[in-house]
């Protein structure tokens, strides 16, 4: 996939070319929304790294369109979020200069910056060969430790991005962060297990993340659960306990993994039971 070829796929929506017009400053389509625009797959959620204030820009387009702008996270990382219908439009600051705010994500393929509406498509770390290879590398290994979540996220995407597999450098260096999740707040890693369970590979994203050592970094439950044969056994086990009042939660596990807790399908470790794992989180959440 080349930069120009790329560029020729990217149409910007009524919607994106409404934004750039009531928005002042320069706004670029970034993240996972640009990534799956790539790939050709539906997306609601638009993140956009404004260069200027990201309050002022969420404010000028909740006035346009309606609805409230609101802030999330803490100084200085503070994203503002504004719904449009069904669609969830997230403005941040540019971190330093546009090339230092790239440097700074967690994959490639997230990497990729386009200006509204009309482009250029920005391409610094070799985002768009990873797209076109279905590869999922990290831009930097420091990078992970910035946010350990990016660990839980790389098996995420996985699972939610059947196409992409993480390289084996990249896993090497997923599993090296893996231990930093302990310091990731609960709430956080529920929200992304929750979504990785709902993907369609979730089956292989929980192998690669037993094996390289995420899941052994959430509960030791999962120390030395190198297959998903042996992450079904564990699963259907803990399941039954949880059926039979045994108090698994109520024990106090910390950060225990739904698809710990949920039986995968009968007679296919590749499917797990997505509305036994929504039953757990209503515990763990």
């Amino acid at each position: 996939m080349t930069a120009v070829g790329a560029a020729r796929r990217l149409v910007a929506s009524a919607l994106l070319r409404r934004l750039a017009e009531v928005v002042e400053s320069e706004l670029f389509l970034v993240g996972g929304g640009l990534r799956d625009r790539l790939l050709g797959r539906p997306t609601h959620d638009l993140d956009l790294v404004v260069i200027g204030d990201p309050a002022t820009a969420a404010q000028q387009i909740a006035r346009t369109f309606g609805g409230n702008a609101f802030p999330l996270g803490k100084p200085p990382l503070v994203t503002w979020r504004v719904v449009i219908g069904r669609h969830q439009v997230d403005l941040s600051r540019a971190a330093g200069s546009l090339a230092n705010d790239i440097w700074r994500r967690d994959f490639t393929v997230n990497a990729l910056f386009w200006r509204l509406p009309r482009g250029p498509l920005i391409d610094l770390t070799g985002g768009l060969d990873d797209l076109a290879a279905r590869r999922l590398r990290v831009v930097r290994a420091a990078n992970l430790n910035d946010d350990p979540l990016r660990v839980l996220r790389a098996v995420r995407i996985m699972s939610t991005h059947p196409p992409l597999a993480l390289t084996s450098e990249a896993e090497r260096q997923v599993g090296a962060a893996a231990p930093g999740l302990a310091a990731v707040a609960r709430e956080r890693v529920v929200d992304e297990l929750r979504r990785l369970l709902a993907g369609q590979g979730a089956g292989r994203a929980l192998a690669v993340a037993a094996r390289i050592g995420v899941l052994a970094s959430l509960s030791p439950t999962w120390v030395g659960a190198s297959s998903v044969a042996e992450l079904a056994r564990r699963a259907t086990a803990l399941a039954a306990m949880q059926r039979r009042g045994r108090g698994i939660l109520a024990a106090g596990a910390a950060f225990v993994a739904p698809a710990l807790l949920a039986a995968p399908a009968a007679g296919s470790p590749e499917r797990w039971d997505h509305q036994g794992a929504a039953a757990a989180l209503e515990h763990i959440g």
